[in-house]
């Protein structure tokens, strides 16, 4: 089973202490650094002067090379290790599409801080709460994640809270609910993507692709065995 590392670019981009609301939708954060050992994801409630509340929310930011990899993986795991866990409820994370590294050379900005696509989880609820220190967590890729390793020469991922971020609901209690995940370059701590190479599609040779859809996510056209076109379109 194939390892795909993810990249030193890797951080997470923190809001400002806001309003919940604020925070969710801040288009611009701050940076924790590519070069820390650990990165977090989640939020944090904090009191207010005059009784009101504000929250800081962290997103983790990953960045894969899939450049080698041109059909989709028969499937794929998210393995991340957690360095520490801050809370004891509500620290399920889950993985979302990215946008993010927009600046030079691929590089992380402040601006990607909202450059996530809540509409394309890449994962079911990831389960912290039951995790200790130390342990390493799987979780399964879904099919837009296998079509987007294929599709794409870089795979990028969000590490988000589930029940605060992803889903859009305050916390009712000032606590904070976060995961400080590990962040190593290679090792048995390291982040990374275990994927099963898929087998490439067959039929005509010089097809890349129909109406829009790339060959290796092709498996029948009208019905008909896609190994079993010899041309379609006159192409052959």
């Amino acid at each position: 089973m194939p390892d795909i590392f993810s990249l030193a670019s890797d951080s997470d981009i923190f809001s400002g202490n806001l309003a919940y609301s604020s925070a969710r939708s801040a288009t611009t954060g701050t940076i924790s650094g590519t070069t820390s050992v650990t990165n977090n994801a989640g939020i944090t409630r904090f009191s207010a002067r005059g009784g009101g509340n504000t929250c800081r929310i962290n997103r983790l930011f990953l960045d894969f090379d899939t450049s080698g990899v041109s059909v989709a993986p028969s499937s794929a795991t998210l393995k991340f290790a957690i360095s520490s866990i801050l809370g004891s409820n509500n620290t399920n994370l889950i993985a979302v599409k990215s946008d993010a590294f927009t600046g030079g050379s691929d590089a992380l900005q402040s601006s990607d801080f909202n450059n996530i696509d809540i509409s394309t989880p890449y994962t079911d609820e990831i389960d912290i709460e039951s995790a200790s220190n130390g342990d390493t967590i799987d979780a399964t890729l879904n099919s837009d994640a296998l079509s987007d390793i294929a599709a794409n020469d870089n795979f990028r991922v969000a590490l988000i809270n589930h029940a605060h971020d992803f889903i859009s609901s305050e916390p009712s209690d000032t606590s904070t609910r976060s995961v400080s995940i590990t962040m190593t370059i290679g090792g048995s701590q390291a982040v990374k993507v275990s994927y099963v190479a898929g087998a490439a599609a067959s039929g005509p040779a010089n097809l890349t692709s129909l109406n829009g859809i790339a060959k290796a996510s092709i498996t029948n056209v009208n019905t008909i065995a896609l190994g079993s076109i010899t041309s379609i379109n006159g192409v052959s």
